[in-house]
């Protein structure tokens, strides 16, 4: 009886399709099977049996804003949110000196708006500078390192209103009383809710929004 011939030894590198995250991290695409002998497709930090060097159709990567990375359909990517009303969010962030750090991003059918770990703060960057003594190029570099690896929190979300009136929003802000979760704010033109509620991130006013 022949032996039957040996497989060509795994080539991580060139048999698998890979996506790198924005700390730096390279995640490969895999094929497997579920416990019911369905098809998956899912990512993996190492390279493995089931690595494929192609997407399949209809599906893409996605990060995460703290890096996860992970797939999805592409008609889940498509935005319901125009970029308008995106830029008139972070606008309004930029505008504040306590919100710089902040980050806000598209979810779907949601603005949500998240805040930096205390290093990444006003406060933190601010001591860091002095540890730096003026020593621009250092601060740069601590800078880069510290956003790549800051974990950042959604704080306050404005959701498409359901009613489909264009540019009305249900503005939302984290609670952090009992199990937490999303409180209702107030819904209305997303324009309103913006100067109404975002200066407050941060402050101890937040904890009074209702």
């Amino acid at each position: 009886m022949r032996a039957r011939p040996r497989e060509p030894p795994f080539r991580p590198q060139d048999s698998a399709l890979a996506y790198t995250n924005r700390h730096g991290a390279t995640y490969y695409l895999h094929r497997g099977k579920t416990k019911a002998g369905n098809v998956r497709y899912f990512v993996a930090k190492a390279t493995g049996a089931g690595a494929i060097q192609e997407m399949p159709p209809g599906l893409e990567f996605t990060e995460s804003i703290n890096g996860v990375v992970s797939l999805r359909r592409t008609a889940r990517a498509q935005s319901l949110i125009p970029s308008a009303d995106l830029d008139l969010v972070r606008s309004e962030l930029s505008r504040h000196t306590h919100l710089r750090y902040h980050v806000a991003e598209e979810r779907r059918n949601e603005i949500v708006i998240y805040e930096p770990d205390r290093r990444l703060s006003a406060d933190g960057v601010d001591s860091l500078a002095e540890l730096c003594s003026g020593e621009l190029v250092l601060l740069a570099r601590r800078l880069t390192d510290i956003r790549a690896k800051t974990r950042y929190w959604p704080v306050m979300k404005f959701a498409a209103s359901a009613f489909g009136l264009p540019h009305s929003y249900v503005a939302y802000r984290m609670s952090y009383r009992g199990e937490g979760g999303w409180l209702h704010l107030l819904t209305g033109p997303l324009s309103a809710l913006v100067r109404s509620y975002v200066r407050y991130i941060g402050t101890d006013k937040f904890f009074e929004l209702l």
